[in-house]
């Protein structure tokens, strides 16, 4: 989920800090959608394929998401008491991003696993 600022001074374009990613607990949708679909991907490659449209390699996405799942995930109780929220409903919120990232979470996991190689022993004849 990648957003764009325009700087009028300069006339660039940057990529926007991430806002929003509250989890709704009404129902499974984020406020954001993803390449026009209001479902959290639960794949990686729409996030690469997001990526790219804005110029950023796959290796960097990917590279990005894994910073920005351990800063939100592995933060988010001390960011939500930072800002005053009741430990219920950070508890709440954090079973909701759990609960509803795990199938894109598992998929992204899957893709940083280095591949299984066979250890059978080849099959040619040994000499002698």
């Amino acid at each position: 989920m990648f957003r764009s600022r325009y700087h009028e001074t300069d006339r660039t374009w940057t990529l926007a800090p991430a806002y929003d990613l509250n989890p709704n607990v009404a129902n499974v949708l984020i406020a954001l959608t993803w390449l026009g679909r209001p479902q959290i991907p639960t794949r990686f490659e729409p996030l690469t394929k997001l990526a790219e449209i804005g110029g950023i390699p796959a290796r960097a996405a990917k590279t990005i998401y894994d910073e920005v799942e351990a800063a939100t995930l592995g933060g988010w109780r001390a960011a939500a008491a930072y800002a005053g929220a009741s430990e219920k409903i950070a508890g709440i919120w954090e079973k909701e991003m759990l609960q509803q990232t795990k199938p894109l979470r598992d998929d992204a996991r899957l893709r940083a696993a280095p591949s299984k190689r066979s250890s059978a022993p080849s099959s040619s004849p040994a000499k002698k």
